[in-house]
């Protein structure tokens, strides 16, 4: 049985997983620990990962799907390999992304919101949240803290001022709220049907 060479995507995964076996080892140690293993470990296998990328990716068509892989790669090198300064950085960003999946997965249900601001407000709140489920907290008492401690703003109205509002928005949308004085219209239009209908209670009048 003749065994093929894998190609230069199996190879690159190759090298990838050995920077995940180091961390798979290390995964609960202290990051002092990670870090040491980090430095005498995965920058090596990363410097000879480089070496393959750069002498691959010259026979590669420039517009080819594995040739740009390969080129953001070596432009980004430098992000790439920072989790390797540190025992407390993580090599991707996966952690991340499970903490954003319900969001990401609910966000046509929240595209409205409101306002730049109330977008932003979002935003730090979902930040907040995610944070203190990292931590351990419960985010029931982070919410309940969180509308304690929440600074009064100046230009926001009263309860009662905006019960007030409110009543006026739903009385203006009622087909019993007709403005006493009605705009002007000219006898035998379709306004001045509209006009005189209104201020008859929805009784049908014939144009004449």
């Amino acid at each position: 049985m003749i065994r093929c060479k894998p190609g230069l995507a199996a190879q690159a995964l190759q090298w990838i997983a050995q920077l995940y076996a180091i961390e798979s080892r290390i995964n609960h140690q202290t990051p002092d620990i990670k870090h040491a293993a980090r430095q005498a470990e995965a920058l090596p296998v990363l410097a000879k990962f480089r070496q393959w990328l750069e002498g691959n990716v010259i026979g590669l068509q420039a517009q080819a799907p594995l040739a740009k892989a390969i080129g953001y790669a070596l432009r980004h090198w430098q992000a790439l390999i920072r989790y390797t300064e540190s025992g407390v950085l993580l090599p991707d960003n996966n952690a991340l992304e499970r903490q954003i999946r319900p969001i990401v997965l609910g966000r046509v249900n929240w595209t409205f919101a409101g306002s730049p601001r109330g977008a932003r407000a979002t935003a730090i709140m979902y930040s907040l949240l995610g944070t203190a489920r990292l931590n351990g907290l419960l985010r029931r008492r982070v919410r309940r803290s969180l509308r304690e401690r929440r600074p009064c703003d100046r230009g926001r109205q009263t309860e009662a001022e905006s019960g007030a509002r409110r009543a006026r928005a739903r009385a203006a949308c009622l087909p019993v709220s007709v403005p006493r004085r009605m705009p002007p219209s000219r006898p035998g239009t379709v306004r001045d049907w509209q006009t005189r209908s209104r201020i008859a209670g929805g009784r049908s009048l014939s144009v004449p």
